[in-house]
């Protein structure tokens, strides 16, 4: 969850955070998890004060109930084939497999950050500073 916490400490510092996020949609059937409802407004509640900063929060995008399985986790949950997992118990049962399934998500996620790269407005290329945040 750094990103998410990055993107609000800079967000309340006043600057503009563009945080790309693949578990944002559900219509790319690749990967999902359900936000928090009403997610801007929860944050900037949360995070308009230093007493209420959500910082070390666990988890401040996704309701808690959401899960992505991981897809290469033999499992009976279904989940999106982009899901996956940082277990070690899992990865050593294949590494061979985990590293080219590893391989494949960091591609994907390489081609939705150029494509984000290439299309973006022209007040945000003009900006004198932009930070970009991703989750892999």
């Amino acid at each position: 969850f750094d990103n998410s916490r990055y993107s609000i400490m800079m967000a309340a510092s006043g600057y503009g955070v563009l945080a790309l996020d693949s578990f944002a949609s559900p219509a790319s059937k690749l990967r999902w998890k359900a936000p928090l409802p009403s997610l801007a407004s929860r944050l900037s509640d949360a995070n308009g004060e230093v007493r209420t900063l959500t910082f070390w929060c666990e988890n401040n995008v996704y309701e808690k109930e959401s899960a992505c399985p991981a897809a290469m986790a033999k499992s009976n949950e279904s989940s999106y084939p982009l899901c996956y997992s940082s277990s070690s118990k899992a990865i050593l049962s294949d590494p061979e497999g985990w590293s080219r399934y590893y391989e494949r998500v960091y591609r994907v996620r390489q081609l939705e950050m150029d494509y984000a790269v290439e299309h973006l407005p022209n007040y945000i290329r003009e900006a004198g500073k932009v930070f970009l945040l991703a989750r892999v």
